[in-house]
């Protein structure tokens, strides 16, 4: 499959993601020269283009009507990220991590019927994430 990644998203994502799941291609909005796209032709672009699927930041493009059907008629699947939960590398790594899995879970379906999906955000609290153990502590 051929997944466009909406110019709301780093455009290093592609090279994050694109090792996790290497029979798919993966491509930003600055490759393809789409930065400043209105959503409605972009739609149609991405399908002229060969592209099944558009990972975005954008929730409106599924409340808006006219971008609704737009995205519908296109036969493009959605794929969407929550709000950003962290700033530069941070963000960076949980966007690569909340596609990388949701990916992982959702392809088989998107084999199936256009979808709209959208991918939880990671967990991003430092003690939700990490345990510090320290190795210089004596056991009593």
């Amino acid at each position: 499959m051929r997944f466009f990644v909406d110019h709301n998203l780093s455009p290093t994502l592609t090279g994050t993601v694109s090792p996790m799941h290497p029979d798919h291609d993966f491509r930003c909005a600055r490759d393809e020269q789409l930065m400043a796209e209105h959503d409605i032709p972009l739609f149609t672009k991405l399908t002229q283009r060969g592209f099944d699927a558009i990972i975005t930041r954008d929730g409106n493009q599924l409340v808006d009507p006219d971008e609704k059907q737009a995205l519908v008629n296109s036969g493009l699947h959605w794929l969407g990220i929550s709000p950003a939960k962290g700033k530069g590398l941070l963000g960076i790594a949980l966007d690569s991590a909340a596609i990388t899995v949701g990916l992982t879970m959702v392809l088989p379906d998107l084999e199936r019927h256009q979808s709209a999906v959208r991918f939880r955000a990671i967990p991003h609290q430092r003690d939700q994430r990490v345990k510090h153990i320290d190795l210089r502590a004596k056991n009593g």
